[in-house]
């Protein structure tokens, strides 16, 4: 739908690659068009079999670079908030402008999966996806308690009269790995966020935990009222588990007895070594083509 308005190519990428009104994007600029980073993501996405994968261009040299891999994708300049062109932003700045990217693609009535590229993809990530909720979201948490919510009991003092205070506290989620479907919920959320990030100086992660789990605030009557599933933080690992908890446990640590959907290098900072490791580990063919 909106065809009409839609950037240049999104509608005819989408209509070609969606598979029941899904697709599973990534967003990339030149800083990362190459064998080392998108090319062995990409390649892993196709070992995978997930057909339906795009990744949105920032700039013709990366467009270029998917043509020539033979990868689905479309080109799409922004200006970012500061006035820096999108071709040339680094990892935070291109990672702020997700949410206009979402903002196009759920107006065209697809649900999108979308991606870092710092993410080894083990297995095809749509299996694992309930989709019955508006926004499906990767954790950053190691356990239960941090991933689902611990009910935390508070002091106060005896003399107040009140009862036990108590706070639901969790692990922030992740805003480099979301399932966002096309509901009016989900197109609002990312719209608000689309807003923020062109108005403010906030990282994309903190406003995304602030608009999909606070409540209204500073005198703003509109939020996304958007439904949130957190993903299982064994189907979608963070490098804490992946390299801290899973080598601990004999069934969970064995790839031939446990192998999860996706794996975000999020936790640490040397994620080309990461990712190598991870590839290693499971056994996947991330190694670029042409390299």
């Amino acid at each position: 739908i909106n065809c009409d308005t839609a950037s240049v190519g999104l509608c005819e990428v989408v209509k070609r690659v969606a598979i029941n009104r899904a697709v599973m994007a990534s967003v990339a600029n030149r800083n990362i068009a190459h064998d080392h980073y998108l090319g062995k993501f990409t390649d892993l996405v196709q070992a995978a079999n997930v057909s339906n994968f795009l990744v949105v261009a920032l700039d013709t040299v990366t467009g270029g670079y998917l043509e020539k891999r033979g990868i689905s994708y479309y080109v799409r300049s922004f200006k970012t908030r500061t006035g820096a062109d999108s071709s040339t932003t680094d990892n935070h700045a291109t990672s702020a402008l997700k949410f206009e990217i979402l903002t196009e693609l759920l107006t065209i009535g697809v649900s999108v999966l979308l991606s870092d590229v710092d993410v080894p993809i083990i297995q095809n990530p749509f299996g694992m996806l309930y989709r019955d909720a508006d926004i499906e979201n990767m954790s950053d948490g190691w356990d239960d308690d941090s991933v689902y919510g611990l009910v935390h009991p508070m002091e106060v003092p005896n003399d107040t009269g009140h009862g036990p205070l108590r706070s639901l506290r969790y692990e922030t989620r992740n805003s480099g790995l979301m399932y966002v479907a096309a509901t009016a919920e989900g197109l609002r959320t990312v719209k608000i966020l689309a807003k923020r990030m062109a108005s403010e100086a906030v990282w994309d992660q903190s406003a995304w935990n602030q608009e999909t789990f606070r409540a209204a605030y500073d005198g703003l009557p509109v939020v996304g009222g958007a439904y949130v599933r957190v993903m299982n933080y064994l189907c979608v690992l963070n490098t804490k588990v992946l390299f801290k908890y899973l080598p601990k446990d004999n069934v969970l640590g064995d790839p031939t007895q446990f192998v999860p959907a996706m794996a975000h290098m999020n936790y640490h900072p040397e994620k080309e070594p990461r990712m190598a490791a991870t590839i290693e580990f499971y056994g996947l063919q991330g190694h670029p083509k042409d390299a």
